[in-house]
């Protein structure tokens, strides 16, 4: 049997900022917000979505920590996101521990074993990682 996420709530200060940022760095798709709705959908591809929520709400258990999320591309569009990163001035670095170091793609494990992997922050805190095997 084949599982893959559906979708997972982020975590955001600005749950529009958040979408574009996504939006604008990564290339996926910022479905728009919906009126009255709590979450604002970002489509990753026909199988995924992130749905960002704000988390000013700091009884809400989504406002809770800095969470992580990791993105597996290929070489050429891991190269391509990693290009938009540099261009933006966004700090990034080559392992969690230091995500703003400014030190070139490291090696990270991941759900394909070891694979090259920057990571930096969203506009809310969030720790993202791209991947590649």
């Amino acid at each position: 049997m084949t599982i893959m996420i559906d979708h997972t709530i982020v975590p955001s200060k600005d749950k529009k900022e958040s979408a574009e940022f996504y939006a604008r760095i990564f290339g996926f798709e910022d479905m728009g917000e919906r009126p009255k709705a709590v979450l604002h959908p970002v489509r990753v591809n026909d199988s995924t979505i992130l749905f960002f929520e704000d988390s000013s709400d700091l009884d809400s258990p989504w406002a809770q920590g800095i969470h992580h999320v990791a993105f597996h591309f290929d070489r050429k569009q891991f190269l391509e996101v990693f290009a938009r990163i540099k261009k933006e001035g966004i700090p990034y670095g080559d392992n969690y521990a230091e995500p703003t170091n400014m030190k070139e793609p490291g090696m990270a494990p991941g759900a394909r074993g070891n694979g090259k992997s920057v990571y930096f922050n969203d506009p809310s805190g969030n720790l993202l990682q791209i991947i590649t095997y």
